[in-house]
């Protein structure tokens, strides 16, 4: 089933993707009522973590960006302890980026 297309001018362009992703899975079977429904009611990132379990089967891990200044002789500092704390959680998603 389609999405009509007012109801798709009324979507944005994030939560478009999400309703595209579920569409395209879901094909004839595309529940278009209560995605829109879903759609309107969660704010962006719960849409997006409803599309990530719906596509994948899995809970979709949270993140976050967060933004803040050093002096030059701090960074490799945050970076040895954010490479520790990967390596404890066993990951390696912890990462710092320099803005120069």
């Amino acid at each position: 089933m389609q999405i009509p297309k007012q109801q798709l001018r009324e979507v944005g362009w994030s939560k478009a993707t999400g309703l595209v992703k579920v569409a395209r899975k879901d094909g004839e079977k595309f529940d278009c009522a209560t995605w829109l429904h879903k759609e309107r009611e969660l704010p962006k990132q719960s849409f997006k973590g409803e599309v990530e379990r719906h596509h994948t089967g899995k809970e979709a891990e949270s993140w976050e960006i967060i933004y803040f200044k050093l002096y030059t002789i701090q960074v490799p500092v945050v970076e040895k302890a954010l490479e520790t704390a990967g390596l404890m959680l066993g990951t390696d998603k912890l990462r710092i980026t320099a803005w120069r």
